[in-house]
């Protein structure tokens, strides 16, 4: 009886268990890569480690930068850096849980979409391994895809049910959403177009007023908080990463962009993004049905993102691609499955670096910054206890990396001395001098 009861529970959850197999092989990979904190990770060590919870909160939601609106992410960072300080595998870990959760969740969503099971594994595989965010300050957007995807699959089950609780439900998570990554509350168009792919768009209208408050949030939102002086200033700068030139050239060119990160092995170009677009085109028209509406949900969730063509960032896709990855299911679940089987294989490359992933599971490296801060912590005590000002280090112990979390000022954090914020630190690299000035 155990025996058929283990058969049981083995076939009902395989396939999270496989995707849960291939993020911890990731997670692993990351490990033993010498991966470390990165650049954005360091400034918000400096904003989230002297607030406190509710301090972070209200400086947050004082401020009219976007940016500054992570509010989720924040405080969970400011929980870890108090919980385990910078022992950066306890960070890995949890986007690794989260990166987790979405894959299932997503998993969840298309098989109950499809109804079929291998297809939704197969993509939520894919999802599973081409879009791990290794990077910390990525936790923001994985939070925004976690939320996002409750959000959907609380959306499916009112128009299921027609209750009022899944609605009441999405009011309650509607502000973690908004709060993890702004851009995220474009999944509520997006809902719309996903219904139009259910019912059809003249069907699909009668529920844009169940959608209609938060869609108006989100215009207020963006209306207040993207004509913020600061905000208009970088917008407007064209040497600035966030140069934001609205204008369908600069659309096709940042999708143009997402294309080649999908895929590295396609080059940046419109007239390939047009050959593309058109084949998925065609292929819907074949397929018959409403999947055309799933592109434009696509087109949606990631518009907010598609106007900065000097920060055109892979992590953008994170969680539009839900959309597609549902267009494509269906695809897969017609007679066009072959063709739908080349489109993964062409636009998401699902095996790209396997061969650098699968060089480093068989030759671990050791965590090179996580030396070079343990030699810069035993450098810096040293030199408080005799009392000097000027350390002599090197470039190769100071990365650009770590060079940045020294101008910062995040280098205390990191550093076990009693007397670590009696200065302010500054590293350059023509002399390779570690300056200690004493703060007044």
């Amino acid at each position: 009886m155990s025996f058929l009861r283990l058969k049981s529970l083995f076939t009902k959850f395989w396939p999270y268990l496989l995707i849960l197999c291939l993020t911890a092989v990731y997670f692993y990979f990351l490990l033993i890569d010498s991966r470390y904190f990165f650049y954005d990770d360091f400034t918000a060590f400096t904003f989230v480690v002297p607030r406190t919870y509710t301090r972070i909160i209200a400086d947050s939601l004082a401020s009219r930068d976007i940016d500054r609106h992570k509010i989720i992410g924040y405080l969970l960072t400011k929980f870890l850096y108090h919980t385990v300080s910078t022992r950066v595998e306890m960070y890995f870990a949890a986007l690794f849980i989260i990166h987790s959760l979405n894959s299932n969740l997503l998993f969840s969503l298309l098989r109950r979409l499809t109804r079929h099971t291998l297809t939704s594994f197969v993509l939520s595989a894919v999802f599973a391994w081409r879009f791990y965010l290794w990077w910390f300050s990525n936790i923001h957007t994985l939070l925004a895809a976690l939320f996002s995807l409750c959000v959907v699959h609380l959306w499916l089950n009112f128009l299921s049910s027609r209750r009022f609780l899944p609605l009441a439900l999405i009011w309650l998570i509607s502000p973690l959403m908004i709060y993890s990554y702004g851009p995220s509350f474009f999944v509520f168009p997006a809902l719309f177009f996903l219904t139009a792919s259910i019912y059809g768009f003249r069907n699909a209208r009668q529920y844009l007023l169940y959608l209609s408050p938060f869609i108006l949030l989100l215009i207020v939102y963006f209306f207040v908080y993207t004509r913020a002086p600061d905000s208009l200033t970088r917008f407007s700068m064209s040497e600035n990463p966030y140069f934001r030139p609205i204008s369908v050239s600069t659309f096709l060119n940042v999708q143009a962009q997402f294309l080649h990160a999908l895929n590295p092995l396609l080059p940046v170009s419109i007239p390939l993004l047009g050959l593309v677009a058109g084949a998925l085109l065609i292929l819907t028209a074949a397929a018959a049905g409403h999947s055309f509406w799933l592109l434009a949900a696509y087109l949606t969730s990631i518009a907010p993102n598609s106007f900065f063509p000097n920060h055109t960032m892979f992590y953008y896709l994170y969680y539009p691609i839900i959309f597609l990855l549902v267009f494509i299911a269906r695809l897969m679940r017609t007679r066009y499955w072959p063709v739908a089987l080349i489109s993964v294989i062409v636009l998401l490359n699902p095996v790209v670096n396997l061969s650098q992933i699968a060089f480093r599971l068989r030759h671990p490296a050791p965590n090179f910054e996580i030396k070079s801060i343990h030699l810069i912590d035993q450098a810096v005590t040293q030199a408080v206890k005799s009392g000097q000002t000027r350390i002599k280090l090197s470039n190769w112990e100071v990365t650009p990396n770590l060079n940045h979390a020294i101008d910062n000022q995040a280098l205390p954090l990191f550093l076990s001395g009693p007397q670590k914020d009696r200065f302010h630190y500054s590293y350059s690299r023509d002399t390779q001098i570690l300056t200690l000035t004493p703060r007044p």
